[in-house]
Order: C-alpha cells, then sequence, then structure tokens
C-alpha cells in the first residue's frame, strides 16, 4: 500500500475526542419539565448524544443520597422529569464536529456552602461530581475532555441574607477549584436567577451573577426573565427546551 494510501487510512481509524459537558446545580439543573408537554421528537431516544446522570435528593438526607445515577446511554427524557439537557445536547451536536456526552448532576435545595470543594461533612457534592465525572470519563475513549461547565443554581443562597451576602465570593472560589481540576481556561455557563423567583435576596444572588460574569471572559451570564416559572423556582417544559438551547449558544 503506498505511504500516502496508509497515513490516510490510518487518519479514518482514529476516533474523534468525546466532548463532556458537566451540567450541574441545583433541582433545575436536573429539571422539574413534564415530558408528556415535550415536542414529539423529544420524546424520542438520541443516540447521536450520550447522556450520563447522578440526581441526588437534598443535601439533608445522609451521604450517600443519590436517587439515581447512571452511566452513559442515549440522550432521552427521564420517565417524571427533564431539563435542558434534550435541546442542549440535540443543538450541540447539530453544528457538527464533536461527540457530545453530557454529565448531569444535580441535588435539590442546595446552596454554595454544600457545593464547597473542601467539604468534609453532609453530601459533599463537589466530591461526588468528580468521582461521578472520573468514573464516567473512564468508560470513554482514551481522547474525551470536559469542555465547559454549566451551572445552574442559586435559589437556595436566594433563602437566606448571609449565604446571599456570600454568594459571589463562593461561587467564585467553585469556580476556580473546578478550573484547578479541569483546566485553567474551562467555560462557564451560568444561568440567571430568575427575576420573579419567590425568594427574599433574589436581587442580591442576580447581582452576584451579573459581577462574576463580568469579572471573568471566560464565564457567560444568561438571563431567563422571559421564560415561564410554574412555582416560583422551577420552569415549564418549553423554557426548559429554550434555555438549553440558549446555552448551547454561548459555548464555542
Amino acid at each position: 500500500m503506498p505511504r500516502e494510501q496508509f497515513h490516510k487510512r490510518i487518519v479514518r481509524q482514529v476516533d474523534p475526542p468525546a466532548h463532556v459537558y458537566i451540567v450541574a446545580g441545583q433541582s433545575n439543573a436536573t429539571g422539574r419539565g413534564d415530558p408528556d408537554a415535550l415536542p414529539a421528537d423529544y420524546k424520542l431516544d438520541y443516540p447521536a448524544v450520550q447522556l450520563a446522570a447522578q440526581i441526588d435528593c437534598d443535601d439533608t438526607y445522609p451521604d450517600p443520597c443519590t436517587s439515581e445515577a447512571t452511566e452513559w446511554g442515549d440522550l432521552a427524557p427521564r420517565l417524571t422529569q427533564h431539563g435542558v439537557e434534550l435541546s442542549f445536547g440535540r443543538a450541540l451536536q447539530a453544528r457538527g464536529g464533536r461527540d457530545v456526552y453530557i454529565l448531569q448532576c444535580g441535588t435539590g435545595g442546595t446552596g454554595m456552602v454544600s457545593w464547597e470543594p473542601d467539604r468534609v461533612v453532609g453530601a459533599r457534592l463537589y466530591q461526588r461530581m468528580f468521582e461521578f465525572l472520573a468514573a464516567r470519563q473512564a468508560e470513554l475513549r482514551p481522547i474525551n475532555s470536559v469542555r465547559a461547565l454549566i451551572w445552574i443554581q442559586g435559589e437556595a443562597d436566594a433563602k437566606n441574607v448571609n449565604h446571599a451576602a456570600w454568594y459571589e465570593s463562593r461561587l467564585t472560589e467553585f469556580i476556580a477549584a473546578v478550573r484547578a481540576d479541569i483546566r485553567d481556561a474551562l467555560p462557564v455557563v451560568l444561568t440567571q436567577l430568575h427575576a420573579e423567583a419567590d425568594y427574599p435576596y433574589c436581587d442580591v444572588v442576580r447581582a452576584a451573577q451579573v459581577a462574576i460574569a463580568a469579572d471573568d471572559d471566560l464565564v457567560t451570564l444568561i438571563n431567563n426573565d422571559d421564560l415561564t416559572l410554574t412555582d416560583g423556582a422551577h420552569y415549564d417544559s418549553a423554557s426548559y427546551v429554550t434555555m438549553g438551547e440558549r446555552i448551547a449558544a454561548a459555548l464555542p
């Protein structure tokens, strides 16, 4: 076989890198959308994108408190709920040139304290997220990398005046720790707390999110004030679909 043809054959046999996207936070990171309200094609399995989910109860339960943890599987709505993952994954994959893997980690009702990188008691969510990431990456091809963190959280901190006041510094430290454990230039997408979220210190948390994005060129803030809340905290099905599309559009 001529050298040029042999080289082309080898190139064709090399799998493209697996692009891993972490979607994490509290209950809106895993979603409360009604699968029955989805468009028909979103109700089907979508094998072009792979999803692994670690969905916990809440931080008041003993560790471990996992109610659902999965290996990689075709992107599909869960039996009772969905979040941004369905539209986010489709929108990324539609661009071409990447194999999309979504790692979803969410624990309802958790503030930034529960996600502290050095936390030694309780659910230790930061450590659990990275343990889950390591286990799932080990199942992928050798060439794989985390491409971005999507952080969907803030409601719990907006309940308490002290937690709201510390939100900017705690989230800044969290992002720095994630980058130190993955890579320095990791893009981060924040979804801003909804302006009509039913929490007394909502404005404080929203302002902190704006400040973090303004101070970090690799942080993008997504405003979703035009989307629909169902209970003062969670979104309806159509809103999660729109939010996922906006997150994908914000990433390189």
